[in-house]
């Protein structure tokens, strides 16, 4: 059977020796944080889950007396929102653990680990607000859910896209000194 093959190949990719186990932060004061950490982002993936589940039942918009003629808008943009929040606890959370594995989390990085959810919230309900009159986003719920954690997933690249739009948008030039030493060279 081929699965057996694969794991004798299987390759370690936090760079450990097999049967080393221990943690390679023995200072309590960083596991202490990492457990913070982990727990802080655990926290921000419940809380998300919720948000959509109960957008999808209705519960939120009752509790919040929205009225019905906005409703499924509410819906949709708060599902967006919350879907941006657990892209990117998601993104947040995968660094996270591989950062730790491999022996490179730091405490220097603790306000980007901290921001980027909500950054990620963020983007995601302006792209729900781009998008809202489209029918990328007036379909389903689901529809909400899959733009909005795209958008927090990869909120970098979502960030440079509105660069982007906005540059289009706004008329700016945004070509580097290269590209401009390029473009008098073949006026010449």
């Amino acid at each position: 059977m081929g699965n057996r093959k694969d794991k004798a190949n299987f390759s370690n990719t936090d760079d450990r020796k097999k049967g080393v186990w221990k943690t390679r932060y023995p200072d309590k004061c960083a596991r202490q944080r990492q457990f913070f950490e982990a727990a802080y982002l655990f926290v921000l993936f419940l809380i998300s889950l919720s948000i959509i589940f109960l957008c999808y039942l209705d519960v939120l918009s009752e509790c919040l007396h929205i009225p019905e003629a906005k409703i499924l808008t509410f819906n949709k943009m708060a599902t967006c929102m919350a879907s941006g929040l657990l892209g990117g606890t998601i993104n947040n959370i995968k660094w996270f653990y591989h950062s730790v594995a491999r022996g490179f989390w730091n405490e220097d990085r603790k306000y980007w680990r901290f921001f980027t959810p909500y950054v990620s919230l963020v983007l995601a309900f302006i792209i729900s607000c781009i998008l809202s009159d489209t029918t990328i986003i007036n379909g389903n719920g689901f529809s909400a859910v899959t733009v909005g954690f795209l958008a927090g997933y990869f909120s970098d690249q979502a960030a440079g896209k509105m660069a982007e739009v906005a540059a289009v948008l706004f008329n700016t030039k945004t070509e580097t000194k290269s590209n401009e030493e390029d473009n008098s060279s073949s006026q010449e």
